[in-house]
């Protein structure tokens, strides 16, 4: 058997990974064989699975050198030239990497990209996700690597057990009669039960649930269903799956595996937020209202209450909410966040809570957990709560103080435990004057209000915040700009800031991209700020730029030479002035 076939043989397995590597990053996926057959794809491009392509030459490319690939141009690159749908490529971005087994390519991963704003999102994080990719590629070929382990094993029995104890999912096995024939050590660990008292009891005994007496009945695989299981008073949800064992046309027996369905979720999410961890220490400033928020915030953090974040808008509360979620007993969990604004209300509550299969028309097969579910066991972000609809409120409430939902078309409870932190910007308090906001719920979400005061109120840290976004964004578009002259320090300082951090670290950003000197100059300023701050703008004249020139070789000579008083002395008998007018020309150039 080829090594193509090993990943269509587990192509179901293939398909779910790229499930969840799509809802972690919001991006399609495409996952090729060796032979470009699609084993696994996502969103607008699933209807490819099963079928060779005719005009993946990159993927051709990456899997002849066996080197991660980046296309930043679809169908402008070389290696797409001979591409027939080079004029009409279906995507605007891709990264691609391979999947090696045993030292050979097998297959292909990638990351899709469909509009500017996701391509934006994949190139500049393109290190990351290739990263990401390769440890998925990982996880794909050992799943192939199990079932070329499992075929090659014949008979011994000793050795089979080893294996099949050392992977993380639980399995049993009947006999024809439904009868027990073998246990893995994860079903022991999770039942306590000893294997030996197992073997050779009917299964529906210990595992009345157990859809083996129906698999060994109908002959038929049963492919990740849900359930969930009550083990000495816990509540799990699982995903089984369950096949006969034939030898020839004869069904001599029947097994289950299963996968603790919170531990899939961890895992995912945990792999995708290597790249996501905030702490405390990683947040920005040094004035007295900030640090003061953060011991609040770390005290906070320390328990399981919900957290209420208060504050302008940009003032950086999902950073907050992050580095809560880094600082708390669920760090190991996942983090999940939701804009509660941004999603229309015809879709948020299917993103929250889930819906079963075929509640409405377009639903996913076997159904789709929603936010609280995929959260479970860790922090979930509800961003701009202020904004949710009336009617998603009353549910919610519910929700939160059941800790259980039924999906929308289900009337199965499913339970969950997770950390609630919400944020808004709005006056909740006016809004229940005005019956826009629950008052239960607001009380439910109140416990620990946290105020993350705006820019305008920590002045003290603008020019610090400034220089920060300055570094960043000089490494990042590798441009030699190291300062701002006192001039943009003191229209930063006046500024009033209605879009708080995250609108000084725009207007930095803008002003390195269109700066050609060492420091940032009124002139590389965008001209809106003058327009909101009432501040005029600078009419550039000789006088200025001459300064400006001054400022530059100055500069430029003592980079060269050094800062001592020694090396200013020579750089004023060069430039043919004063010691004196050496020092007045620096001072005024900040």
């Amino acid at each position: 058997m080829n090594r193509s076939s090993k990943l269509q043989l587990i192509q179901e397995p293939v398909q779910e990974i790229a499930e969840t590597i799509a809802s972690a990053l919001k991006l399609d996926v495409e996952i090729f064989d060796n032979n470009l057959v699609v084993v696994g794809a996502t969103g607008r491009i699933r209807g490819k699975i099963g079928f060779t392509s005719k005009t993946a030459c990159v993927t051709r490319h990456v899997l002849a050198t066996g080197d991660s690939f980046a296309i930043e141009e679809p169908g402008k690159h070389e290696l797409c030239q001979d591409c027939a749908i080079k004029t009409n490529c279906f995507c605007t971005a891709s990264l691609l990497c391979p999947i090696t087994l045993n030292g050979q390519i097998v297959g292909t991963i990638s990351l899709l990209s469909f509009d500017e704003h996701q391509k934006k999102e994949l190139i500049s994080r393109q290190s990351h996700y290739f990263d990401f990719m390769a440890r998925m590629g990982e996880l794909i070929a050992s799943r192939a690597q199990l079932l070329e382990i499992m075929e090659q094993i014949t008979g011994n029995e000793k050795y089979l057990k080893t294996i099949i104890d050392s992977v993380s999912e639980g399995i049993v096995a009947v006999d024809a009669g439904g009868k027990i024939s073998f246990v893995n050590n994860v079903v022991e660990r999770l039942f306590n039960y000893r294997r030996e008292s197992l073997i050779g009891e009917p299964v529906t005994n210990y595992f009345p649930q157990s859809p083996l007496p129906e698999t060994l009945l109908k002959r038929v695989k049963i492919i990740d269903k849900e359930i969930e299981v009550n083990i000495h008073g816990v509540k799990l949800k699982f995903l089984y799956s369950a096949a006969p064992i034939f030898i020839g046309n004869e069904v001599v027996g029947a097994v289950k595996t299963f996968k603790d369905i919170r531990r899939l979720s961890r895992v995912a999410a945990r792999i995708y937020q290597d790249h996501e961890r905030i702490t405390f220490e990683e947040i920005q400033g040094k004035s007295r209202a900030l640090l003061n928020l953060i011991e609040q915030a770390k005290i906070a953090a320390a328990g399981c209450s919900t957290i209420l974040l208060r504050g302008d808008s940009g003032t950086g509360k999902e950073l907050f909410a992050r580095a809560v979620h880094q600082a708390s007993p669920y760090h190991d969990g996942p983090f999940q966040a939701i804009n509660c604004s941004a999603i229309p209300e015809t879709l948020l509550e299917s993103e929250l809570f889930g819906y079963e299969e075929g509640a409405f028309t377009g639903a996913r097969k076997n159904g789709k957990p929603g936010k609280f579910e995929l959260a479970d066991g860790g922090t979930l972000f509800l961003d701009e709560i202020g904004d949710m609809p009336l009617t998603l409120q009353a549910k919610l409430l519910r929700v939160l103080e059941s800790n259980t939902l039924e999906r929308i078309g289900g009337n199965k409870r499913y339970s969950f435990n997770v950390r609630i932190v919400a944020a808004t910007n709005r006056n909740l308090e006016e809004m229940i004057e005005n019956e826009q906001f629950r008052s239960d719920l607001y009380y439910r979400l109140n416990v620990i209000p946290l105020y993350i005061p705006s820019l305008s109120e920590r002045k003290e840290d603008i020019i610090y915040l400034a220089e920060f976004f300055l570094e960043k964004y000089s490494n990042l578009l590798k441009k030699q700009v190291s300062g701002l002259d006192s001039k943009v320090k003191g229209i930063l300082l006046g500024y009033h800031w209605p879009g708080n951090v995250r609108e000084l670290e725009n207007i930095i950003e803008y002003a390195v991209n269109f700066e050609q000197s060492s420091l940032i100059t009124r002139q590389s300023l965008p001209q809106w700020i003058f327009q909101k701050s009432g501040v005029e703008e600078e009419k550039p004249t000789l006088k200025n730029r001459t300064a400006e020139l001054e400022n530059e070789i100055i500069r430029e000579m003592l980079g060269e030479l050094g800062d001592s008083v020694e090396t200013k002395k020579e750089i004023a008998a060069r430039l043919g002035i004063s010691l004196t007018t050496l020092y007045r020309k620096l001072k005024a150039s900040g």
